[in-house]
């Protein structure tokens, strides 16, 4: 997650996630598209296959692809904080798919 790390987990919380691990940028001291957060994650659970999902192609999306992760775009949230403005930018900014709804994640990672 990208941004302060009380504010993620409370985030979390709220939705009843809290018991996930989480990995965000103010406890690493980056911020996207550094790839460290990504590397902990690979060397946490190592030999894994691993789903990214976010609503930034801007900077989300950038070393999760580079990584070779399933990246999901989250295109389902109405009052969105980023515009998506996908023509200026390049394949690797984007997310492998875009999703209209949180239940097309699932089927995505079953096709995958």
């Amino acid at each position: 997650s990208d941004g302060r790390s009380v504010t993620q987990r409370l985030k979390l919380t709220a939705v009843g996630l809290d018991s996930i691990p989480l990995f965000v940028s103010e406890d690493y001291r980056s911020t996207k598209p550094n790839a460290e957060r990504f590397v902990a994650i690979e060397k946490r659970w190592p030999g894994c296959r691993y789903v990214y999902i976010a609503d930034n192609p801007a900077k989300d999306f950038l070393a999760p692809n580079a990584r070779g992760w399933l990246t999901l775009g989250a295109n389902w949230i109405e009052d969105r904080v980023h515009e998506i403005e996908l023509s200026p930018l390049c394949a690797a900014s984007r997310p492998r798919h875009w999703l209209s709804d949180p239940v097309e994640v699932i089927h995505q990672i079953e096709a995958a």
